[in-house]
Formats: C-alpha cells, sequence, structure tokens
C-alpha cells in the first residue's frame, strides 16, 4: 500500500485568526497560556508547561507578534501537523511506501485573500495548485505559479497512477532516515532530513 500526505509550513496561522479572538488584539504570554490550558481541556493530557516551554523557547514575552507566532506553530503542530506526519511514519516504519511533503509556497492571489501573511504558507495553499486554479483562472497568477500547478498536478496523478509521485522524491523511511520533499518552485530538487525532529518527534511524540 502506498500513502502520500504532507502539511503545509505554517499549518496554524488562518486557523488561530478564525478561532481566537486574541489574535486580533496585542496577545499576551498570559492569555497564550490560557489557551494552551483549553486545548488540554479539549484534546486532554497535554502537558502546558512542556509545551509552552518549547515553544516560548527564544521569544520575546512581552512580544506580541512573535507570542502568536508561537501560537500559530503550536496550534498548527498540534492539530494539523504533527498527527499527520506521525501517521505516515508509523504506516512507513511498518514497511509501506509513503511519500511526504512539506509545501512550502503559496501564491500571491492566496495571500491577498487572508491579508498580509509575510512569508507564511497557511493550511490549504496547496489546494489552488493541486486543482489547477492558475490554469482555470491564469489572470490571477503569475507564471511562476502557473508552472508550478502544472507540476504539482502531474505529481499527485503520477502517484494515483504508478504508486510514487516525482523520481526525486525519497520515501518518507528512507533507510531508516525521515525524509521530506519540500515542494516549492524555486527550488524542486529539496529534500529535508528529519524536519520536525524537535516538534513531532520532539514535543508531541509521546501524544499521538
Amino acid at each position: 500500500v502506498e500513502l502520500m500526505a504532507g502539511a503545509t509550513k505554517d499549518e496554524g496561522l488562518i486557523l488561530t485568526l478564525m478561532l481566537y479572538p486574541e489574535m486580533q488584539t496585542e496577545m499576551t504570554e498570559h492569555q497564550l497560556r490560557e489557551i494552551v490550558i483549553k486545548l488540554s481541556n479539549e484534546f486532554h493530557n497535554i502537558n502546558v508547561d512542556k509545551v509552552c516551554g518549547h515553544y516560548l523557547k527564544g521569544v520575546d514575552k512581552t512580544n506580541s507578534s512573535q507570542l502568536k507566532a508561537a501560537l500559530n506553530a503550536l496550534y498548527g503542530d498540534l492539530v494539523m501537523t504533527c498527527p499527520t506526519y506521525l501517521f505516515a511514519k508509523r504506516f512507513a516504519t511498518n514497511g509501506q511506501n509513503v511519500y511526504f511533503y512539506r509545501f512550502n509556497f503559496q501564491s500571491q492571489f492566496y495571500g491577498n485573500i487572508f491579508g498580509n501573511t509575510g512569508d507564511a504558507v497557511c493550511h490549504g495553499a496547496d489546494l489552488a495548485f493541486v486543482y489547477g486554479f492558475p490554469l482555470r483562472h491564469p489572470q490571477l497568477f503569475s507564471e511562476t505559479e502557473y508552472d508550478f500547478s502544472i507540476d504539482v498536478m502531474k505529481m499527485w496523478t503520477d502517484f494515483a497512477k504508478n504508486g510514487k509521485p516525482h523520481d526525486v522524491w525519497p520515501q518518507l523511511w528512507d533507510k531508516s532516515v525521515i525524509r521530506v520533499k519540500d515542494l516549492n518552485p524555486n527550488d524542486m530538487s529539496l529534500i529535508l532530513d528529519n524536519p520536525y525532529e524537535s516538534t513531532c518527534d520532539g514535543i508531541w511524540s509521546q501524544y499521538f
């Protein structure tokens, strides 16, 4: 059985904006911790101190923007990235062929819909390319985005037909090394070695 799975680089950003009013105002460390406590009540048995310590490491706790970025990372890892990755990893280590990607590009059109997200690649940013929006509405996308969508659709359809998305895409569990395909038109050859070591394989490894 073959499996292809992945996540965008910044899964949490749009989700937290929709869910937490604190994201629309100046955030404090106390507010962030209260959100994590509520998450623990919802998801059960989250070690609040350990999780906050991990995501606030190196963060200026008086800087609202940095606190929001920490919450974005935490929420995206908890809800989207880590459960997806850890399921795929367990599947791979049981002898199955698994291909995992980190989607690392966001169209300007998609970014404009949600406002200025900087260099973030938000939840759902991959859908426009998977479903060929740049080909259907070329006036809204750049030539790079148009070509990238063609490449992405070919990877998805090749996987559906042949069980492998691309020749330069190693399996997730490659000789006991974690290898993830970075999907970005600026460098289609980039392979990431163990990009989730400190997060999914670290802070969340015992949770899922």
